[in-house]
């Protein structure tokens, strides 16, 4: 999935167990979140970006893998950082989160 010069973040990505209000299902390279990002002013945004499994061929709930986001409009995400953290969400459901390893923008 990866192109060449396509800005991405890398994430440490934990799925919500299916109990906790998750999906029933896992999720695969392609899929495409909707994410909860941090603003510039300490507030939240919503932003989409499919998303590159690195060390599964699939992300099932309750597990933890490594990730590339591949934001769809790099400039709402000037102010993630290394650390920051992201909720995964499904309209007003959060269905995993990740916190940033890498920026790549």
């Amino acid at each position: 999935m990866y192109r060449e010069g396509l800005p991405f973040l890398k994430a440490r990505a934990t799925m919500t167990e299916t109990s906790s209000g998750g999906r029933r299902h896992g999720v695969f390279s392609g899929y495409r979140a909707g994410w909860s990002i941090p603003t510039e002013n300490g507030g939240r945004t919503y932003a989409d970006g499919p998303i590159e499994l690195l060390d599964a061929d699939v992300l099932p709930p309750g597990a933890t893998g490594v990730i590339r986001i591949y934001p769809l409009v790099p400039e709402r995400w000037t102010d993630v950082t290394v650390g920051s953290e992201l909720d995964m969400r499904e309209g007003a459901r959060v269905v995993g989160t990740a916190v940033v390893t890498g920026v790549f923008l």
